[in-house]
């Protein structure tokens, strides 16, 4: 249960409708660019959903595959 909820936090964050006023568009989600960096004889894969600004990296838990933030992930491209 532990697991489940940070990742539901983020869920319900990411689909909150904005203060804005208006129905804004969901962004149209990109393909993620999939790259793998070597640190100190690790590899390590990642999904880049490009973007600017500082970085956010969400870490799925375990026996889940990088693929479950496909949907939510577009969402903060943009800031």
């Amino acid at each position: 249960m532990r697991t489940l909820i940070p990742g539901l936090c983020i869920w319900l964050l990411a689909c909150a409708p904005g203060d804005t006023g208006e129905d804004a568009a969901p962004p149209t989600p990109a393909a993620p660019e999939a790259a793998h960096v070597d640190i100190d004889g690790v590899t390590l894969s990642y999904r880049d959903y490009g973007g600017t600004g500082d970085l956010l990296l969400f870490v799925p838990s375990l026996f889940m595959m990088a693929d479950v933030y496909d949907r939510i992930a577009p969402h903060f491209t943009d800031r």
